[in-house]
């Protein structure tokens, strides 16, 4: 049999009258066209289902399930953890830039009634721009700050602890000590947060 049956068909069962027409011979012509299309698709369709085949296979392997429908159950389920995730994300850098705004001090919404009427306390801190990442970055760069300026009060109180000595008694210190205590005073005094 042909790859064009139906061509074939048409030429084999056409009336002696007709086969002499050149209209006949163009409509032969075009249903060979077209039967030739059909197999051409056909062919793809049978390539794409095997393809669909292995396809199907790959993700029932990946998901671990037995069939395309239970994949596709698994997608559905995917997606929907994947959006509770996002959600949940987002809602937990929500809580960490508010957190951490308000040990920054950053201005309340509530403060500024011409811009936020009616805001409350619940409305939380402006953060603007920032997300969690940079306002933990200046939460620990601001913490770091507040560990030196600490050392560096502790230094200047142990060096007048020294020049003021214990309650009730006399001390006599040296010009050195005096001037040491004071320097340590004035590094802990530029250290202002």
């Amino acid at each position: 049999m042909s790859n064009t049956p139906r061509k074939d068909h048409l030429v084999k069962h056409a009336p002696i009258g007709l086969r002499p027409i050149p209209a006949f011979d163009q409509a032969v012509e075009l249903v060979d066209a077209l039967e030739r299309e059909l197999n051409a698709a056909n062919e793809r369709i049978e390539a794409l289902n095997r393809g669909n085949a292995a396809a199907e296979k790959i993700l029932c392997e990946a998901a671990g399930v037995e069939s395309g429908r239970d994949v596709l159950e698994w997608i559905v389920a995917a997606k929907d953890r994947i959006k509770r995730l996002e959600h949940g994300i987002a809602k937990q850098n929500l809580e960490i830039e508010q957190t951490c705004g308000r040990v920054l001090d950053y201005p309340w919404f509530k403060d500024d009634e011409k811009n936020f009427p009616g805001a409350t306390e619940k409305d939380g801190v402006c953060v603007g721009e920032h997300v969690a990442e940079t306002i933990a970055a200046e939460l620990a760069r601001k913490y770091t700050e507040a560990k030196d300026r600490i050392k560096r009060l502790e230094e200047a109180l142990e060096a007048t602890a020294k020049v003021i000595g214990p309650p009730g008694k006399s001390t006599w210190v040296t010009d050195d000590e005096l001037n040491n205590a004071w320097e340590l005073y004035l590094k802990a005094k530029e250290a202002k947060p």
